[in-house]
């Protein structure tokens, strides 16, 4: 995957963006992972769980932004990292 860097601008201050983007990590209680709480499953189990079922990092939430235009690696790496 190519990734473009912005010119930057007065407007933007030179950076090549603007704003401000949201960066995400929302966990979905489903019954299987409600159950690995419950048992006190380790931690990994768990993420591991909820990845099988389409749960996302901040980070990666972060790189699809990337990937979408939205912000820079720079930026996501420098805050979710």
């Amino acid at each position: 995957y190519r990734f473009e860097k912005g010119a930057g601008c007065d407007a933007c201050g030179n950076t090549g963006f603007r704003g401000r983007v949201g960066v995400f990590e929302i966990l979905r209680i489903s019954p299987e992972i409600s159950r690995m709480i419950m048992e006190r499953e380790p931690s990994h189990k768990i993420v591991d769980q909820a990845k099988r079922e389409g749960f996302r990092t901040m980070k990666e939430d972060g790189l699809a932004k990337v990937r979408a235009g939205l912000t820079t690696v720079e930026e996501v790496l420098r805050t979710v990292a």
